[in-house]
């Protein structure tokens, strides 16, 4: 590196005490000095980058982080709402050995749940599923749930 001479004023007993303390010449020390000091500064501005950067990715992830809580909220309530529909189609069927595809289109409904894997769950399980208000078998109750 180059050197540039400069002029300094110093405080008449630092400089007495520097010639004496320091096992280098001043201007050396100086050079070491304001070296530290700058690569200090330098280095604080790179914490303070950094620290920025963590603080964005740190936003992303608790966004990501809400996003899944509140997926993971809507799956259980679906799953739940699916779950007390598919109780009530027992029910139904227990009682009248079918059920209609109305009556699980307004369970589906009532309880947010998804018509078609309603009915999959039905033909999976063996239910006998007509098609709108078909009469009941003989010897079966009237009633018809919705």
């Amino acid at each position: 590196m180059s050197k540039v001479k400069k002029t300094i004023t110093l405080d008449k007993d630092l400089a007495d005490a520097a010639k004496t303390k320091l096992a280098m010449p001043l201007s050396t020390f100086l050079n070491l000095c304001l070296q530290e000091e700058l690569n200090a500064s330098d280095e604080i501005e790179e914490v303070k980058k950094e620290i920025s950067e963590y603080e964005s990715h740190l936003t992303f992830l608790r966004s990501k982080l809400c996003r899944l809580e509140k997926d993971k909220q809507v799956e259980i309530d679906s799953k739940k709402g699916l779950l007390e529909a598919f109780a009530i189609l027992e029910r139904i069927h227990k009682e009248h050995d079918m059920v209609g595809e109305n009556q699980i289109d307004n369970v589906a409904m009532h309880h947010k749940a998804d018509r078609f894997e309603l009915l999959k769950m039905c033909q999976d399980a063996g239910f006998e599923v007509v098609k709108g208000l078909e009469p009941f078998k003989e010897g079966k109750s009237k009633k018809f749930y919705s």
